[in-house]
């Protein structure tokens, strides 16, 4: 089996880091997150890496004034719970799928009573996926863009920032 950079520097972040802000030109990138939690899939040893021995290391990421801040990707509320009970350095933001048809009503509360940032990845929909595609013609979503005159891409939009989360686009057509 093939070892991928990202695996093996996923045990050393300030590796993964380093090499990152070499690639940019950077000193310093303004946060740095943790994607995933899932290292216990890993098929190598060393790639498997509990998140309470992981986040004291991107903890030092700050220390060392290479990230002013650090964050999560994808962490779920027990695990967000869970590491909020060693962090010294609290995650700043947890970039998740969020939009009309996934609101994680629980988790985004969670994460705003702690004052973690919900960052939307997927506002408008995972393109492409059977799940979400009807998305665009959902009946109330268009009842609302008609009432409003805006896109159905729009309301999503609107939804995420009315809501306190922080949507991040992506779109692979011009009118979305």
């Amino acid at each position: 089996m093939t070892t991928k950079l990202w695996q093996i520097e996923f045990a050393d972040p300030e590796a993964a880091l380093r090499t990152s802000l070499g690639k940019l030109g950077l000193e310093q990138v303004d946060c740095y997150l943790i994607h995933w939690p899932n290292s216990f899939f890993e098929v190598e040893e060393k790639n498997r890496v509990p998140m309470h021995k992981l986040w004291p290391s991107l903890e030092r990421l700050v220390d060392l004034g290479l990230t002013k801040s650090i964050g999560l990707s994808n962490f779920n509320l027990q695990l967000t719970s869970d590491l909020l009970t060693y962090a010294r350095i609290k995650p700043v933001v947890n970039q998740i799928e969020l939009h009309p048809l996934l609101a994680q009503t629980e988790l985004v509360r969670f994460l705003k009573d702690h004052d973690i940032v919900p960052v939307a990845y997927c506002p408008i929909v995972r393109q492409g996926d059977p799940k979400t595609a009807h998305a665009h013609e959902h009946p109330y979503l268009k009842s609302l863009a008609e009432k409003y005159g805006k896109s159905v891409t729009q309301i999503m939009l609107n939804w995420a920032l009315v809501r306190g989360t922080v949507p991040i686009p992506k779109s692979g057509t011009f009118e979305n």
